[in-house]
């Protein structure tokens, strides 16, 4: 399969909450990254801390049962940049999904839109409105 540029193979480890997996990522070549913790670009879900807790954790149980330790896929990086708490940004893609788990938490009303600027945010809108 013929991946495009920051597109990588992935193996699932688990999940903190429903927007930070760590995972397993496949460089090629037989060189892995070992648990690298990954923020969800694009998608803030609610916290496992504070008021938010209850829904936070029926999120990251959905999130657990979409891609549960050992699923396998494809995670697409944004820029190859680092998120503010060290984590890498990325899409995630289980196997034979064709929307990422970030538009899914999206359209399900499980996630709001996590950006910066207004046009950020249009940007994010119609890329997880497309299913």
């Amino acid at each position: 399969m013929r991946l495009s540029a920051f597109t990588y193979p992935y193996r699932m480890v688990g999940w903190y909450d429903g927007d930070s997996p760590t995972i397993d990522i496949d460089l090629g070549f037989r060189h892995w990254m070992m648990g690298q913790k990954i923020r969800l670009y694009g998608v803030d879900t609610p916290e496992l801390r504070g008021e938010e807790r209850e829904h936070g954790l029926e999120v990251r149980d959905i999130v657990r049962r979409w891609a549960a330790p050992g699923t396998v896929g494809i995670i697409k990086t944004h820029k190859d940049e680092q998120g503010k708490f060290g984590r890498w940004l990325g899409e995630i893609y289980p196997e034979g999904w064709v929307e990422s788990i970030n538009a899914k938490l999206y359209r399900e009303g499980l996630a709001e839109i996590e950006a910066y600027t207004d046009r950020e945010r249009r940007k994010l809108e119609a890329l997880f409105s497309v299913a």
